[in-house]
């Protein structure tokens, strides 16, 4: 993880071992999580400085980037599915892959897309790391999710189709 100050000057901040090669990634400066004690008197101190990393193995791992040295991610998300590929005797046969999540896209409140290889566009909330939203499957990949306006959810596929799902 390499950050740079406003002199363009980078320092290695620490090091993140990720469960695949990452290859998306979306920065995230909200509080993320839920109180575990609801207690009022309590005052409860959310991080706000994260990065949700997308991996070839299908993972969203989300690292809060205020701890140096974590043993693993604040979060893991996982949803997207393996895809079963079926080829005839020149090729691959009943074989399940892992899916790439390619896209990722943060709505600068409490929730987060992800698009993957599976060709499914999923919307999570940050404060229970649950989905709370999923697309129709797509027949192609999900190479690009973006938010509109926190309302709506754009996706674009392999084969040339942008898809707009409205959040509720």
């Amino acid at each position: 993880m390499r950050i740079f100050n406003s002199n363009e000057e980078y320092y290695v901040r620490n090091d993140i071992p990720l469960s695949g090669p990452p290859l998306v990634l979306a920065y995230i400066n909200s509080e993320i999580g839920e109180a575990v004690d609801k207690n009022e008197e309590d005052e409860v101190e959310y991080g706000n400085n994260f990065v949700a990393v997308g991996t070839i193995t299908s993972e969203i791992q989300i690292w809060d980037l205020d701890i140096t040295n974590a043993p693993g991610p604040a979060y893991v998300l996982n949803g997207h599915q393996k895809v079963f590929y079926e080829m005839d005797a020149f090729c691959w046969i009943n074989v399940f892959k892992d899916t790439a999540v390619v896209s990722l896209n943060w709505d600068g409140q409490k929730q987060l897309a992800s698009g993957g290889t599976d060709g499914r566009a999923l919307v999570w909330s940050l404060e229970t790391a649950q989905k709370v939203a999923l697309g129709k499957k797509s027949d192609s990949p999900i190479n690009q999710i973006i938010f509109s306006k926190s309302e709506r959810v754009i996706t674009g596929n392999a084969v040339g189709l942008a898809k707009i799902f409205d959040k509720k």
